[in-house]
């Protein structure tokens, strides 16, 4: 089998493509163990780990292999605790903690 259309997409750089077509393919069939994994191994990837580990969860609520649900948490896990530790601390794939600055407006010379 070659590449999912999701993982397609990434590869085109349309990841908000992608993650409609994870969750399409995870409300068709909600039972499907491979459709919350993937949408969850995603969803990690992004970040947003606190939706990932529910689905991690699901995925072997519906039959995924434990041994392969135990192995992706273990990746992410060391991240889920810098990510519960604060903003101060920075996570491998983010530039910079620290909120944007907008520029003070210029005023037009009368």
């Amino acid at each position: 089998a070659g590449p999912s259309r999701a993982d397609s997409l990434i590869a085109q750089g349309r990841l908000a493509a992608a993650e409609e077509a994870l969750y399409a393919a995870s409300d068709a069939k909600p039972r499907d163990p491979a459709a919350r994994g993937a949408l969850a191994a995603y969803l990690a990837s992004r970040g947003r780990f606190p939706v990932a580990l529910v689905l991690f969860d699901e995925a072997q609520r519906f039959g995924a292999a434990a041994s392969r649900v135990n192995l992706a948490r273990a990746a992410i896990r060391p991240y889920t605790r810098a990510a519960a530790a604060g903003p101060e601390v920075t996570l491998p794939w983010r530039a910079s903690p620290a909120p944007c600055r907008r520029a003070p407006a210029r005023r037009r010379p009368a």
